[in-house]
């Protein structure tokens, strides 16, 4: 039986964003004891806030901003005003609070600017300033807030009014700085979650390169597959580490030179006490990796382990549901039905994708078509609503019935030599 979430209802990636920062910030946000001031007892560095830099040059350094242009002479006091006075206020004991305001003005100074030298230079003072925040001993939350920044940075920002509408492109010279997040060991986790999350829309860009594809897939997998969590670390927060790491692979569409991705999310899939909704983005990541040029020996295997998924997802919710006296979640179980379709079909409905793809022979195609298809008949189950209480609880329990017996006639893997992570691959 695989483990529960502490909800069972479904998450979009923006929700899951915010989800993850608050479950891991929890414990990090500044509270002064009764009595005491805002910054009494506070136990981390704090970057001076010149506020002399505020009065001399904030004028200036928003004009500079609204009519895209730095005057003649002014570079240095442009400077002087976000190193000295704006950015800093992120690690301070009394704007850690606003730190949010701080990162929507940046963002929207910076979306304004759009591109052009004032750009470029306000998007390498934050690249800098934020770097020294995510690498020193301020506050989580101020680290956090900083890795955010970097995460948000772009190249070129949108461009809505042009023909045809152009896209952010993330800044090339952020994915070091998330890289090195990943690899350094003292680094909070709820930093290394923002770095993740950035990554997610670095591999999603069209203008990454091959190389920092594999770079990034390199540094992630061993995130992915490590199933017990450091010592310090709690069950549920590690399980949103290493879904955010699923993610990653899924954006970067990408199975590997040497299969990693694919072998790394396939190996977590067959954990036998894997955390249902870290389960559903392995499936979708599984769905959203290319197969055209890629041998795997045993893709019945990982069929079965999706549906069986799929079959523990079902026994959870009924679990919980007979725990709390209540209804199994619709909502909930369409989710977790959905996630174990695209690992096994993909998401787009003209072109076969995940396992469908990957079973590129005779007896694993027409096994994961055969599974795909029952999984889509649970899927159908909550398109009729009339299905509720116990007349879905008794056609569940049909369609999961036949998914079993079904898994149960697993073709043997190929006779080639199984592929196999390297046992040195550890998190970072």
């Amino acid at each position: 039986m695989r483990r529960g979430l502490s909800s069972h209802l479904p998450c979009g990636h923006e929700i899951l964003r915010l989800g993850t920062l608050c479950l891991l910030l929890g414990g990090l946000t500044w509270t002064p004891a009764s009595g005491q001031g805002i910054c009494d007892n506070f136990e981390f560095e704090q970057m001076p806030v010149d506020e002399m830099a505020k009065r001399d040059f904030r004028s200036m350094a928003s004009r500079s901003i609204r009519n895209n242009d730095l005057p003649s002479g002014e570079a240095a006091n442009f400077d002087r005003y976000y190193n000295e006075y704006f950015l800093p206020r992120l690690t301070s004991c009394e704007e850690i609070t606003d730190a949010t305001n701080i990162r929507k003005e940046l963002k929207r100074d910076l979306k304004g600017l759009g591109q052009g030298a004032v750009h470029d230079r306000l998007t390498q003072l934050c690249l800098n300033k934020c770097q020294e925040i995510v690498r020193g001993n301020y506050h989580p939350a101020a680290r956090v807030n900083a890795m955010l920044i970097i995460n948000d940075l772009n190249r070129t920002e949108v461009n809505t009014s042009s023909n045809p509408p152009q896209a952010a492109a993330p800044l090339p010279e952020a994915l070091p700085v998330m890289l090195e997040v990943l690899q350094t060991e003292d680094v909070p986790l709820a930093v290394k979650i923002t770095a993740l999350n950035g990554l997610v829309r670095h591999a999603e860009s069209p203008d990454l390169a091959e190389a920092d594809r594999t770079r990034i897939m390199q540094a992630v997998v061993p995130i992915l597959m490590a199933e017990a969590p450091a010592k310090e670390r709690e069950q549920e927060a590690h399980d949103w580490y290493r879904l955010r790491a699923a993610d990653v692979l899924g954006a970067l569409g990408i199975a590997g030179p040497n299969n990693e991705a694919l072998l790394a999310l396939a190996q977590v899939a067959d954990e036998s006490d894997l955390n249902i909704l870290l389960g559903c983005h392995v499936a979708q990541a599984v769905g959203s990796l290319n197969y055209e040029s890629v041998t795997f020996a045993n893709p019945s295997d990982l069929v079965a382990d999706l549906g069986q998924f799929v079959l523990d997802a079902y026994e959870h919710e009924k679990e919980r549901a007979e725990k709390g006296m209540e209804l199994m979640s619709r909502p909930g179980l369409k989710y977790y039905f959905y996630c174990g379709s695209v690992g096994l079909k993909g998401e787009q409905a003209d072109q076969p994708g995940g396992c469908l793809a990957l079973a590129k022979n005779p007896p694993h195609d027409t096994f994961a078509a055969e599974v795909s298809r029952q999984v889509d008949q649970l899927l159908e189950i909550f398109e009729d609503e009339d299905n509720r209480g116990q007349r879905l609880e008794h056609e569940l329990f049909k369609a999961t019935t036949a998914l079993e017996k079904l898994i149960q006639r697993k073709p043997k893997a190929d006779t080639e030599t199984a592929q196999v992570l390297p046992e040195e691959a550890s998190e970072g």
